[in-house]
């Protein structure tokens, strides 16, 4: 694999790794907020705003350009899908 290719694409999975950490994050503040958090107060409102503010940091990195570009890259390059059972071929599939 070329060195290019492996930065691209270990950029797009720093990149996913660090998106799934939001959303494990966001995941977590609903579930507080279902099983633990009291009703009413600031303390809702406070919530729902965190909860917001994570999904549109999610949503922005989900479809930046950047996460478009390196795809692209990775999905061009033969040496990470030579053999499509290896783990760069299969998370470009996925």
């Amino acid at each position: 694999m070329a060195k290019q290719s492996q930065s691209t694409y270990d950029n797009l999975a720093d990149h996913i790794r660090q998106v799934n950490l939001y959303r494990a994050t966001a995941s977590l503040l609903h579930w507080d907020e279902q099983t633990v958090m009291p009703c009413g107060g600031g303390a809702v409102a406070f919530r729902a705003r965190q909860i917001a503010q994570l999904a549109s940091l999610i949503h922005q990195k989900s479809m930046g350009s950047q996460m478009g570009d390196w795809l692209a890259a990775c999905e061009m390059d033969r040496d990470l899908s030579a053999d499509p059972l290896c783990e760069s071929a299969v998370n470009l599939r996925e």
